[in-house]
């Protein structure tokens, strides 16, 4: 955009004006048509009359010079070149750089022009009658005429059917897409479709269907020669052997590429690699270790150690520097928020919200996961679930994934309040609809869910009086967390086995040692039903060494907390407890309260144990779920 004439005229100050133009395009929404950019820069050059006249003749000029084919390649061959390096009239003068090269206008205008090179002679046209159009303020032809070509609508169809989990669909629409003929390409891209079929499979959960689908991509893809499709196939690959199996497969990696996993070691960043750590913390393995293999993975040297070139090294195109920190971010937030250390957890996802346009693929299934974990934990289970049924979380259920992932969210809060409760209607509710929740007993190897439920069934059985018989549960999930670094949870084990040391094994020496260990940390957990735990066993075990007045303050703390999480049976056993202590130091007043309380507390549990039908919470965020996942669906195919 330089006015015709001597090129010479173009100078500083046109090109701050033309700096004021593209920032204004970029920060404000798109004008319409000419007339309403020389609108909205007399509202942002009102100070500067003269200025705003001078621009709009030098824009009219501009635009004046579009009148055909002729002036659209010399605007990109010639004019646009000014924008950067001034030509003088004396050829033995060198060029002066006006702009540089890698500044936001000069990145702009170069690859501007090299998109013009890369269009067809039709698209030139098309895009001339544009702007033409443009100019003249005619918005039936301003629009991009590729939104109406096929190809077009067949996408939009794809993403419509992969979002709303419509499978036919989807199938249907990729192969469509990829079969249409690309101008100036008599290559068909069967290859394509269906490794895009294979992650679709992926991201719902058809494990088989993804391998069989993939194989036949990777079939076609060395077939034809597509080594970029090739190397994306290896990626899925990879994803499907740890699916498949729960552990890594060596010999994945075998069908496209074999220099791939020494290039990897060799220190190449690789968002694969990454992925890999999240499963990984999914799975079990351990998460300090894990938050190590991500700074290596992040930022460790793209080349070997021993300087050894390895010809597979760049298999994987590396991603910007700030999309590199938003995944790694994201991921050590989930990480830390698995460790328990909320702040930290707080700190990486406050790194993540400020890179604007580089989040990682899995941001909002974080933002999900992390909406109204610090609330349920600490028993506010209606502000934890406004959380996430807000119009800024709902707004980001873009997928059936994520639509099941935040329906998930939501029943684990309604899962968690029950299981407190000991509400057992509600709990065979949520067993017959989602049994997924119950699930996690089976997994193997043992996982973060796995390890949490060993715990709880070591209290269940606890509970029941027979400290013994809990032992075998209660090591397992006390050796898992230990192995996973899951500490929370080690400590939650470690509670319990100090109770167990005291009511079944009759060692009150050791079970005083350990609690006094965890303590500490135990007080600091945001999760009130674990802090809860040590409270209360910490004063059983002063009651043991005969500190009844340290014993009573203990139990209140608990009781305070166990009530906090609804947890009315172990509320009832502090409450009762407070009641015999208060009676045995003499004072009755408070003996009688604490009893009353205690009444109470037995009659919720009572109530709980005996309704025939679920809460009305279960009920109500069951009917909002529901109802929320069939308009979202809607919404995406309408």
């Amino acid at each position: 955009m330089i006015s015709t004439g001597s090129q010479q005229t173009l100078d500083g100050y046109q090109v701050s004006l033309l700096l004021i133009v593209t920032f204004l395009c970029q920060l404000d929404l798109p004008p319409s048509h000419l007339a309403d950019l020389e609108r909205q820069l007399g509202y942002l050059l009102s100070q500067y009359p003269e200025t705003c006249v001078e621009l709009k003749a030098y824009l009219q000029r501009a635009f004046a010079a579009l009148h055909g084919m002729d002036g659209l390649i010399e605007l990109f061959h010639a004019k646009l070149l000014d924008c950067i390096y001034l030509q003088h009239e004396d050829a033995s003068q060198p060029a002066c750089q006006l702009l540089d090269r890698r500044s936001f206008l000069g990145v702009y205008v170069r690859r501007s022009r090299l998109t013009f090179d890369m269009l067809l002679d039709e698209e030139r046209r098309q895009l001339a009658d544009i702007c033409k159009a443009w100019r003249s303020g005619r918005s039936d032809t301003s629009v991009d005429e590729w939104d109406k070509t096929p190809q077009a609508r067949t996408y939009k169809l794809w993403r419509t059917g992969v979002h709303s989990g419509d499978y036919a669909m989807a199938k249907d629409q990729l192969h469509a897409f990829f079969d249409l003929t690309i101008p100036g390409c008599d290559q068909e891209l069967h290859q394509h479709a269906l490794l895009n079929l294979a992650k679709f499979h992926i991201d719902t959960g058809g494990i088989p269907a993804a391998r069989t689908t993939l194989d036949e991509a990777i079939l076609l893809a060395r077939t034809v020669g597509d080594t970029e499709c090739m190397r994306a196939c290896d990626a899925l690959l990879e994803k499907l052997a740890y699916y498949a199996s729960g552990a890594p497969d060596p010999h994945a990696w075998l069908l496209t590429r074999r220099d791939a996993q020494e290039a990897l070691a060799a220190g190449a960043y690789s968002p694969l690699l990454l992925w890999k750590a999240a499963q990984g913390g999914q799975r079990g393995q351990p998460l300090l270790a894990l938050v190590q293999t991500i700074a290596d993975a992040t930022w460790a040297s793209r080349h070997a150690k021993n300087d050894v070139h390895l010809p597979g090294l760049d298999w994987e195109p590396r991603p910007s520097v700030e999309r590199n920190a938003a995944c790694s971010s994201a991921l050590l937030a989930r990480l830390w928020l698995t460790l328990g250390v909320s702040s930290v957890t707080e700190a990486y996802e406050a790194h993540v919200a400020n890179l604007a346009y580089a989040k990682p693929y899995d941001w909002d299934d974080l933002r999900l996961s992390t909406a109204a974990t610090c609330a349920y934990r600490g028993g506010a289970y209606d502000e934890a679930v406004q959380a996430l049924v807000d119009k800024s979380t709902v707004s980001l259920l873009h997928s059936m994934r994520q639509r099941k992932a935040w329906h998930t969210s939501v029943m684990d809060i309604v899962y968690l309040r029950a299981r407190r409760q000991a509400h057992t209607a509600t709990l065979r509710a949520l067993q017959t609809l989602y049994p997924h929740l119950d699930a996690a007993l089976a997994q193997e190897p043992p996982s973060h869910a796995h390890t949490e439920q060993l715990l709880d069934e070591a209290r269940s059985i606890l509970r029941a009086e027979q400290p013994q018989q809990c032992l075998e549960v209660l090591m397992k999930a006390i050796a898992a967390s230990e192995q996973q670094h899951l500490f929370p949870l080690h400590r939650a084990g470690l509670a319990v086995l100090a109770e167990v040391m005291l009511t079944g094994l009759d060692m009150p020496r050791e079970a005083i040692k350990i609690v006094e260990e965890i303590l500490p940390h135990a007080l600091a957990d945001t999760n009130v039903e674990r802090r809860a735990h040590a409270e209360s066993v910490y004063a059983k075990c002063l009651l043991s060494k005969k500190d009844v007045r340290g014993a009573r303050g203990w139990l209140v703390r608990a009781e305070k907390d166990f009530a906090k999480t609804e947890n009315v049976r172990e509320q009832a056993t502090c409450l009762y407890l407070l009641s015999r202590l208060a009676k045995h130091g003499g004072d009755d007043a408070q003996s009688s309260h604490a009893f009353a309380m205690y009444e109470q507390a037995r009659r919720q549990e009572h109530v709980a144990a005996t309704d025939a039908a679920p809460s009305a919470f279960y009920a109500a965020q069951h009917a909002f779920c529901l109802a929320v996942c069939s308009s979202t669906s809607a919404e995406r195919t309408g």
